[in-house]
């Protein structure tokens, strides 16, 4: 996991920390997964998923809800979809990759 910590540090005015860069290089290298948590915009959502993070959860996908408001949630929206419309079409702000 990538802590919501990291993941703040992910800015128009920073957009390639040094640990994306880390983290990059050991995705390319290895057959990891890994999840960033506290994603809170669009384009901390690009940058991450640029660099070969595809996993997030966070504020800019939704908010936390009740059981039952899940429950809703799945009874509106087609759940069966392999990525999520969010993440999926997040462009990047500036254009081009981060990494």
């Amino acid at each position: 996991k990538v802590d919501r910590a990291l993941v703040q540090e992910i800015t128009p005015q920073t957009p390639q920390p040094a640990w994306l860069q880390g983290i990059t290089a050991l995705l390319q290298a290895t057959q990891l997964d890994v999840v960033a948590e506290g994603v809170e915009t669009a384009f901390q959502a690009a940058a991450l998923r640029q660099c070969g993070i595809s996993l997030a959860q966070g504020f800019h996908f939704a908010r936390p809800t009740s059981a039952d408001g899940l429950i809703a949630f799945h009874g509106r929206n087609d759940v069966g979809r392999a990525e999520p419309q969010c993440a999926a079409r997040a462009p990047h702000p500036e254009g081009g990759s981060t990494c």
